[in-house]
């Protein structure tokens, strides 16, 4: 059962802000100084963004649109003056000319990229043209060669309008560097943001002066006014978050491309429909991914065609749906009162109409050019939704058959712990009768528990439960499961289904785990196994009472480097552990708000600090459990929330074994935590093993008389399949899981001391 998909519920927006966003408003906040006059963020975001740029000035202000008004004026464009711009584009690059008083003049667009088209530029320019602004319209590099032998040639000032291309390219150099001033928007929706606001770099001193009199009244010191300004400033609340957006834009970039190519690979090849691509000397930054539809070929026109695709929710709309000169701005010349100024400015040598576009291009395709969502923030799964639904229209429209179950079978998601990515799920060779599985919850690790049962010889993926109907619809394209449930009793009444792995939050836990036992199913639930000890005795009845198997979800076990010293271990080759110390940090849990409530679950020490805690206990063997818990915490790093970010966990097990366990939210290094940010140390009699993920050989024998290594290589497999396969392989064959729910509950025995000493400030003895 699906219910139908409102557009806010497939792309929020509030996904680009994030938790370091938050803490620079609160401390710009907290310092109390909100302009340029009294703070420092403004000035240290105009110093990072040229140096990014490769500049040597930026000069910060309000908006997009006032930075193209500075830009113009600091360049002493003014009344009689012609400026050449494209007609498609946003308003904000001709009503900037129209604040100058100048004319804007529309220069036709290349049909492919959607840029200023050169060759019409000489149809376009006059005397009374003074200046030329090309837009990178999308994030797509304009080819600037032939651009700037023009404006060179007729003694132009360029001015790039890069408001859609942070971090876009041309010819190993930044967009926005090779003009007299490169502008770029801030607004929510670019590829970074303060909200609103703007930014404009340039490598001319006297030219960057001019820009920040502009900016702020004309006025060099105090009540002293050089020339005409405004208010185009730009507040400290805006450069602090423009500074964190700033060390993540190539980042969220990166995520651009790799949707939109992502994008490319599922909608290739369908008759009519032209797909962006990557120019050959530049770097396109895909602010937007805009499709061209070919109205004699598909039957109707773009926006036809996207109103019929948003018939059940919106996945597109018209990009521009005019040509700038045919709105009533320029039609009917509404200018500066009712005079039509600037359009009959005496310093022209006659009155400026719009009658006669002469813009063929942009004419053809303002009606058929619609974009597809492509934000760094959209997984795999929901732009598989959106192209699923994309295709299926196409079919019907075209009366074809355009492989939609093998072009979203796709690339299989990467599972974050992992350095191997595989590109297919297809085409892995299945055992006889692999056990048919579920996966109840699809956020993060849901996802990734399902690319592994799709990669995994052991298993067959099944079904899939969630209550959001994004992630279920787009996950049973990607996986191509048919099999969707919105309610998972529902999902567990089907009589095919063997097994589910349960991923949702652990406060849920043993409502799931019980009613998953009920029906007779057996189980694959994510760590922590349980929010509480106590709630072991019920959830056991019901797993002996219908001879259901359960495996805890500890992926630690899987990675080789600590399966590795597991074996190093066991077979006494550094003698009796004398200590372990380890430390696991990540960026800060998910959003989501249960993770920040202890009693949902269980917070740092339970939720994170329980991988190491597992591994620890699994060192030193059921002979040697742990009988004494002390741990202290802070919260300095997110200090809004009522909860420990950073935890330190000292541990003593029975035979005197010495641990100390270090887990943190706060990773600043966008690298993947668990192969860059999780070390541990296991000291023995004999020798030392030193595990760090992040290098090869992973696990290193310090000690051992001197020898090379004896460990294994760094397994390149990824760690989920392992997991998933034990799994299967246990119920396949009627063999003991290899981490029973024993396993899990120690673990949470110890996780819970340890947050129960945070409370009390005392040693907990177990």
């Amino acid at each position: 059962m699906t219910r139908k998909i409102k557009p806010r519920d497939l792309f929020p927006m509030d996904r680009k802000v994030e938790r370091e966003e938050i803490l620079a408003v609160k401390r710009v906040m907290r310092d109390k100084r909100l302009t340029f006059m009294s703070g420092t963020e403004i000035e240290e975001f105009e110093t990072a963004f040229a140096n990014y740029m490769g500049a040597k000035y930026a000069i910060a202000v309000s908006s997009g649109t006032a930075a193209l008004h500075v830009s113009l004026a600091a360049a002493g464009i003014g009344a009689g003056d012609e400026v050449l711009i494209p007609p498609y584009t946003f308003v904000a690059t001709a009503t900037a000319v129209l604040h100058q008083n100048a004319i804007p003049v529309f220069v036709d667009i290349d049909p492919n990229t959607f840029c200023m088209d050169p060759t019409d530029l000489k149809n376009k320019v006059t005397d009374q043209t003074k200046a030329i602004i090309p837009v990178h319209l999308f994030g797509y590099p304009m080819d600037l060669t032939s651009l700037l032998e023009f404006a060179e040639k007729h003694n132009l000032v360029l001015i790039e309008d890069a408001c859609q291309a942070h971090g876009a390219e041309y010819d190993g150099k930044k967009i926005g560097t090779f003009g007299k001033a490169g502008c770029f928007s801030l607004f929510e929706s670019k590829n970074m943001m303060t909200g609103e606001g703007g930014i404009i770099v340039t490598d001319d001193p006297e030219f960057a002066e001019q820009c920040r009199l502009v900016r702020h009244h004309g006025e060099p010191s105090w009540y002293t006014y050089e020339r005409l300004g405004y208010n185009y400033r730009m507040t400290t609340i805006q450069a602090a978050i423009g500074l964190e957006q700033l060390k993540k834009l190539d980042q969220m970039n990166d995520g651009r491309i790799k949707n939109s190519l992502y994008l490319n690979s599922l909608l290739k090849d369908i008759p009519g429909v032209a797909l962006p691509q990557m120019p050959e000397n530049g770097k396109h930054v895909f602010h937007a991914y805009a499709l061209q539809i070919d109205p004699s070929i598909v039957g109707m026109t773009g926006k036809e065609l996207a109103d019929r695709l948003n018939r059940d929710f919106q996945i597109t709309q018209l990009i521009y749906p005019a040509g700038l000169y045919t709105s009533t701005l320029f039609k009917e010349r509404m200018g500066y009162g009712n005079r039509k100024c600037p359009f009959t400015c005496p310093f022209f040598e006659q009155e400026v109409f719009y009658t006669d576009s002469r813009c063929p291009i942009t004419d053809k395709i303002t009606e058929n050019v619609i974009g597809l969502p492509n934000w760094h923030q959209l997984s795999y799964i929901e732009l598989s939704l959106i192209a699923g639904k994309f295709l299926r229209e196409m079919e019907e429209i075209l009366n074809t058959k355009l492989g939609i179950k093998e072009r979203i079978i796709g690339t299989m998601l990467s599972t974050r712990t992992s350095p191997k990515v595989y590109e297919l799920i297809s085409g892995i060779p299945k055992v006889d009768n692999p056990l048919k599985i579920g996966v109840i919850g699809l956020g993060g690790i849901g996802q990734v528990h399902a690319a592994a049962y799709s990669a995994c010889s052991w298993t067959e993926l099944h079904s899939f439960a969630t209550r959001n109907p994004v992630s279920l619809q787009g996950a049973a394209l990607f996986f191509g499961v048919t099999n969707i449930y919105e309610d998972y009793l529902e999902a567990l009444n089907d009589p095919q289904l063997q097994a589910v792995s349960i991923c949702v939050p652990t406060f849920v836990h043993k409502e799931y785990i019980v009613a998953a036992a009920n029906a007779g199913k057996h189980i694959l639930c994510e760590k922590p196994i349980l929010l509480h000890p106590e709630e072991l005795k019920a959830v056991e009845h019901e797993l002996k009472k219908n001879n259901v198997k359960l495996m805890v979800a500890m992926i630690c076990r899987f990675m080789s480097h600590y399966s590795t010293t597991k074996r190093v271990i066991d077979k006494g080759e550094i003698g009796s552990i004398v200590s372990i110390h380890a430390h696991r940090r990540g960026r800060g849990p998910p959003v989501a708000d249960w993770f920040w409530n202890i009693d949902k679950s269980g917070g740092i020490a339970v939720d994170l600090a329980i991988h190491d805690i597992d591994l620890v206990q699994w060192f030193l063997g059921p002979n040697d459990p742990i009988k004494t818990v002390y741990a202290i915490g802070s919260n300095s790093v997110y200090p809004e929330i009522d909860t420990w970010d950073t935890v330190v966990i000292t541990l003593q097990s029975q035979s005197g074994v010495l641990i100390t366990i270090e887990a943190s939210w706060a990773e600043a290094d966008l690298r993947d935590q668990v192969g860059n940010n999780t070390k541990m140390f296991v000291y023995g009699e004999d020798g030392t093993i030193q595990i760090d993920p992040s290098k090869q050989p992973a696990v290193k024998n310090t000690e051992l008389d001197g020898l090379e290594p004896t460990l294994e290589e760094f397994d390149q497999l990824p760690f989920f399949v392992d997991q998933v396969g034990a799994f299967a392989k246990a119920i396949l064959n009627d063999e003991e899981v290899p981490i029973p729910i024993s396993d899990g509950i120690s673990a949470l025995r110890v996780a819970r001391a340890a947050l129960e000493s945070l409370q009390s400030g005392d040693v907990i003895h177990l």
